[in-house]
């Protein structure tokens, strides 16, 4: 594991994605900021069954303008 040092503002954004289904960067300013995801676990099925990735919520935070993304651990 590699090590770095950041300081930023922490933002809540859900499960990070942004799909037409749920958008959790709607109204929520991450520029600069680290955006702080549910872990897929809690995905609600209603949803769909198809869990989001490390990739896709990456993606969507860089569109986002966010400066850093942290998934929290899956306690399921």
């Amino acid at each position: 594991p590699s090590e770095f040092e950041a300081k930023a503002e922490l933002v809540f954004v859900g499960f990070g994605v942004s799909l037409p289904e749920i958008d959790s960067y709607k109204g929520v300013d991450v520029r600069g900021k680290i955006a702080v995801c549910l872990p897929a676990g809690y995905w609600p099925k209603e949803v769909g069954e198809k869990k989001p990735t490390g990739d896709l919520r990456r993606e969507a935070a860089t569109k986002a303008g966010a400066a850093a993304v942290i998934v929290l651990p899956d306690e399921n």
